[in-house]
């Protein structure tokens, strides 16, 4: 019993005498933050963007680059927005981007539009009305092929910077092609409509856009306008404009509709030019939701 409580006073001793031991903190040793990714998760992320940003899936030799890259980056947000940068910067984006933003609007024959032959029609049919001495006419097709020639060079103004977003997707809709594919002003309203807001226009908006682009005075959007040219600019700087570009992007990149957080978030990043669809697939394609990791 003695020793029993002896063996106890000690150990108690033992306890109180002993001071507690501060943490050491080691500079530069962080955990990594991604350490139980495995390099698979990271190659599917990194064709995943290769195949939305590029159109295109990467080599071999590329896909492994990326992956090292990203590793020795800490595979974090800002690794991702870096990576998918450099894809950006890419010719390949250029055509990418001109298929998720603007080919849809031509039912996807926006290739075809690149070529002189539309261009070339036009000027023969201004060539026959000049032959006949027809003045009207002619001035009519020269301005047709005036508004497709700004059509086929759009793309280039576009990633170049010589023309805003909203000049690029004005000019898909004010040409003879697209009156085409959209034949009548009903048509014609109800394809902007989809095209730029990813909606329907209510009984109201179509009766008045209608009226605007047939060239009579009409207020839309709390907007007055008496052309075509009017309509396109009011439809094309709304902040609805805007949220369908939101509503393209998230659909292309996680195929699902933004909720009204982002929708509203993204909305005004790019309406007041702070941020701009760069930036928007850079912060999409950085969130875990994107990468699965």
């Amino acid at each position: 019993m003695i020793k029993r409580v002896l063996l106890l006073l000690f150990l108690m001793t033992l306890l109180y005498s002993c001071k507690k031991r501060e943490d050491v903190i080691i500079p530069d040793n962080r955990v990594p933050y991604y350490e139980s990714v495995t390099t698979l998760q990271i190659q599917s992320y990194v064709i995943k963007a290769f195949i939305d940003i590029s159109g295109r899936e990467p080599s071999s030799a590329e896909r492994d680059t990326k992956v090292q890259q990203l590793k020795d980056y800490g595979l974090d947000s800002s690794a991702r927005v870096a990576f998918v940068a450099e894809l950006q910067n890419s010719f390949d984006y250029r055509k990418q981007f001109d298929n998720i933003y603007i080919a849809p609007m031509f039912d996807n024959i926006f290739d075809s539009l690149a070529n002189v032959e539309v261009i070339n029609s036009l000027n023969y049919f201004r060539s026959l009305a000049v032959s006949n001495g027809d003045s009207i006419l002619s001035s009519y097709w020269a301005y047709e092929v005036l508004k497709m020639t700004q059509v086929r060079d759009a793309s280039n103004a576009y990633h170049s910077g010589s023309i805003s977003l909203n000049e690029y997707k004005r000019r898909m809709a004010n040409n003879y092609v697209y009156d085409q594919i959209n034949m009548g002003v009903t048509n014609f309203v109800i394809a902007c409509f989809e095209n730029y807001l990813k909606r329907l226009p209510t009984d109201l908006e179509l009766s008045n856009s209608e009226t605007m682009s047939n060239g009579q005075s009409a207020r839309v959007f709390m907007r007055d306008g008496s052309s075509k040219n009017d309509f396109l600019n009011i439809i094309s700087t709304i902040s609805g404009f805007y949220e369908g570009l939101v509503v393209d992007s998230y659909r292309h990149l996680l195929n699902r509709n933004p909720n009204s957080v982002e929708m509203n978030a993204y909305t005004v990043n790019l309406s007041n030019g702070s941020k701009n669809i760069k930036d928007l697939q850079r912060m999409i394609c950085s969130t875990e939701e994107y990468a699965g990791f």
